[in-house]
């Protein structure tokens, strides 16, 4: 995306951090509703065409997907697509990005996804993608993913931004997500934008 001066840079990280703060405190929603509200606002203020959140329970284990923004897809096609990520997640050895960052704590920006080994495309219009993880504890990590059909979309604003929300949802996975882990992944992808 083109950058934007730090003025305007500043007002947006502003917006989208007091908006999460209030869908993340927002306790009359599940877990999964609230995390994919995380990933609408993200869409509104990066213009991404695909999102998701994944969680590693452990060292080890196979990554999770805890929400999953809808976009403008209808009913049939998410659902599809949900497959499809599903058995990205649970295949394909350590290969894929996703996997790479939550393994190695890596940032990845890809200005073009076709030209990178390690792109493993659930979507094969997609052609530049953002991923960062954190450590939340307990050996569990969570991962924020994002893909543009344009080459080259993400930039270092996106990443601070894509970070903030990140930082912002920890303690709700912290809270809903490893520490009742069992109920909520059992239901985790009922709710998923």
């Amino acid at each position: 995306m083109p950058k934007k001066s730090q003025a305007e840079f500043d007002a947006q990280c502003s917006a989208a951090i007091l908006q999460t703060k209030r869908v993340v405190s927002n306790v009359g929603l599940c877990a999964g509703a609230r995390l994919g509200q995380v990933l609408d606002i993200a869409e509104k203020e990066m213009a991404y065409q695909r999102g998701a959140l994944i969680f590693q329970p452990g060292r080890g284990q196979h990554p999770v997907l805890l929400a999953h923004a809808r976009g403008h897809a209808t009913e049939a096609d998410f659902r599809s697509d949900m497959r499809r990520v599903r058995h990205l997640l649970a295949g394909n050895g350590n290969r894929g990005v996703v996997r790479h960052s939550i393994d190695t704590g890596d940032t990845m920006i890809l200005e073009d996804c076709l030209d990178e080994e390690l792109y493993v495309a659930a979507d094969w219009t997609m052609r530049s993608e953002l991923c960062l993880s954190v450590d939340v504890g307990f050996h569990a990590k969570i991962a924020l993913n994002f893909e543009s059909e344009k080459t080259g979309h993400f930039g270092e604003q996106d990443h601070d931004l894509a970070s903030i929300l990140l930082s912002e949802i920890i303690p709700l996975v912290r809270t809903d997500v490893i520490g009742r882990s069992m109920p909520f992944l059992a239901s985790a992808n009922t709710y998923l934008t």
